[in-house]
């Protein structure tokens, strides 16, 4: 009985004692929850958001999709069990590593992202969704990530290699773009044909000469169009590689050039060597780097190695760079000396150099009525598409007003009536720059340097942009506001040379923030605005080479000494006669041969000639489809 009475007690002693136990260990996991509740939201949200994301990778979601009717045929309930499963194993990584984790969450929106830009080409409502997306999560872990990125190390001999890198992967690809649109008959008289001609002719007579730039005169100095006597300055290479695929490359490898100069510029603003790196990444990855090559070889690809060299030498105050650098700059075209003005006028206003800005902007002026007069006296020039008179100051008025109509007034004046209406219709003006294709372009190109063109108190930088606002922003020719033309080198090129100042006076934590920032963002602007381009000539040939070779040999049997009579997209194939006339409406068809291009799209050639070849030309060759080419009998 006793003994029955003291198993009891022990038994609710230890009844109770248990109870006691789960009650502070129901109380310390309260107090541990309530300590951690932070992490344990953040956790949660991180491990969600990842989950869901690596979840739509794996269903391929980030392809077009029109609706959702593919839906109907999912098992809703086992695309919520894949959440759950990445999430819960995102979780657990979490409670072992949560940098690890941190730094996954703007890895996967990051990947995910680009897949969806990849996918979705040239769409750009969806690429700044994905940039804000992507920039939200880097923002969000930064420090992790700076954590990360502060364990590697780059001496300075590491630096140039990398920028070199980064150099030969622009031209790698920029080349391939380049050769690959000319093996796939994507070229067009104008402009591609007219350089290829141009540079065969320097080849034999040193003469900048084409049959087809002004095709009403004849034979033509391209000179008496563009002053550009940077020409000679690789024409060596023309010399031992003639063709006409050398040329896209020299176009690739001088833009490829331009991070050296950059790199240095950067150097010389004491910027970290992970910054100069970020810096020239961002240049390669710009997409209207890219894009200037996407309608061929002009010579504008040679500004951004060459006002990289100019405000180098000038910011390192080396006379024999300065005079080296200038000169090649103002052999590029007749109007670098406005760009070269607004670097003078930089220096002098901001004090930095008020010396050698004076010079500079006495220089460019001078020589600007040099090269005009130069232009005026080798010909006729500017002579309109449309059949335009040319008027006593040997100037176009018509084409003058193709560019800038929409900023003069009198279309008998030129283009110096610009200097007038800007300052005078300060409204009409901000009018011209807000249309819709100009708000895009603007996003384009002021989206990879970002904050870093802003001034807060050195506003004097703002004069460098005076060429992008005059010739890109504000005229009504859309190709001047179009990334994927030539025009945009000199406002990239001063834009960086902005933004390496302005990121050069930042404390290192914004540094930071904005080098990983741009860079990604500038990343993901090149996958949708630059890459589509290389993909689909590298498709196109890769898919039809046979074909493109067979047009080729047909070409081939042309003769380089006849005069021809060819379609726009053949004649830079036929870069080596020296006699070569487009079709045209108004074109009489009297030559050697004729050349004409049945490709669907590309033309209608064939009903042009048709009058001409049924009687007096025999076919010759012909690849169904494609080419045809007759013989005069």
């Amino acid at each position: 009985m006793q003994d029955n009475k003291q198993n009891i007690i022990e038994n609710t002693d230890e009844t109770t004692n248990k109870i006691a136990n789960e009650s502070v260990n129901a109380k310390s996991l309260a107090v541990l929850i309530q300590e951690n509740k932070e992490k344990i939201f953040e956790g949660g949200t991180i491990s969600l958001i990842i989950g869901t994301v690596l979840s739509n990778l794996i269903n391929k979601t980030y392809k077009p999709i029109e609706n959702l009717e593919y839906m109907k045929n999912e098992n809703i309930g086992s695309l919520f069990i894949i959440i759950i499963l990445l999430s819960l194993a995102a979780g657990v990584l979490y409670f072992y590593s949560q940098t690890a984790v941190r730094c996954l969450l703007p890895l996967s929106i990051f990947v995910y992202s680009i897949l969806t830009i990849n996918q979705n080409k040239t769409t750009l409502p969806i690429t700044i969704a994905c940039i804000i997306g992507t920039v939200l999560a880097i923002a969000y872990v930064k420090n992790d990530l700076f954590m990360i990125i502060s364990k590697v190390k780059i001496s300075q001999k590491v630096g140039l290699i990398i920028c070199a890198v980064l150099g030969v992967m622009l031209i790698v690809f920029l080349s391939s773009i380049g050769c690959n649109r000319y093996r796939t008959f994507s070229n067009s008289t104008y402009d591609f044909g007219i350089f290829a001609q141009m540079f065969e002719n320097m080849k034999h007579t040193l003469r900048p000469f084409t049959s087809v730039e002004r095709p009403e005169i004849g034979q033509y100095s391209h000179f008496g169009v563009h002053f550009s006597l940077i020409y000679y300055l690789v024409l060596p290479i023309y010399f031992v590689f003639s063709s006409p695929e050398t040329i896209q490359i020299i176009q690739a490898v001088v833009l490829g050039l331009a991070v050296i100069p950059l790199y240095y510029l950067c150097e010389h603003y004491k910027l970290s060597r992970k910054m100069s790196v970020a810096v020239c990444a961002i240049y390669c990855l710009f997409p209207a780097v890219a894009g200037g090559t996407y309608y061929d070889f002009h010579e504008n690809c040679f500004l951004p190695l060459a006002l990289f060299c100019v405000v180098l030498a000038l910011e390192k105050k080396h006379t024999v760079g300065i005079i080296l650098s200038v000169m090649m700059l103002l052999m590029i075209k007749e109007d670098t000396p406005i760009v070269l003005l607004s670097i003078g006028l930089f220096l002098i206003l901001s004090s930095k150099d008020i010396k050698r800005g004076s010079v500079v902007s006495g220089v460019s002026l001078a020589y600007f009525a040099i090269a005009m007069k130069a232009i005026k006296a080798i010909g006729t020039h500017y002579i309109d598409m449309a059949g335009g008179q040319v008027n006593g100051n040997g100037e176009n008025a018509i084409i003058q007003v193709m560019h800038f109509s929409n900023l003069v007034y009198d279309s008998s004046k030129g283009a110096s009536q610009i200097a007038v209406t800007i300052p005078n219709n300060i409204a009409y003006m901000l009018g011209q720059m807000s249309d819709t294709e100009k708000l895009q372009y603007l996003l384009l190109m002021i989206l990879p340097l970002s904050i870093a063109l802003v001034q807060k108190k050195k506003y004097s930088r703002y004069i460098l942009l005076t060429a992008f606002v005059i010739i890109n922003v504000l005229p009504s020719y859309v190709y001047m506001h179009d990334i994927n033309f030539q025009y945009n080198y000199c406002a990239i090129a001063m834009m960086m040379y902005i933004a390496i100042m302005t990121v050069s006076e930042w404390d290192n934590e914004k540094k930071k923030t904005w080098a990983l920032i741009s860079v990604v963002m500038t990343f993901m602007l090149f996958v949708g605005f630059a890459y589509p381009t290389y993909d689909r000539y590298h498709e196109r040939y890769k898919e039809s080479k046979d074909y493109f070779v067979e047009i080729q040999n047909a070409i081939d049997m042309v003769p380089s000494d006849a005069t021809v009579a060819v379609s726009g997209f053949m004649m830079p194939h036929l870069y080596k006669n020296k006699d070569v006339t487009v079709i045209q409406d108004n074109v009489v068809i009297d030559q050697d041969y004729v050349v004409v291009d049945c490709r669907a799209g590309y033309s209608e050639d064939s009903q042009k000639v048709a009058p001409y070849v049924s009687e007096n030309y025999d076919l010759i060759s012909e690849v169904q489809d494609a080419i045809a080419i007759y013989k005069r009998r």
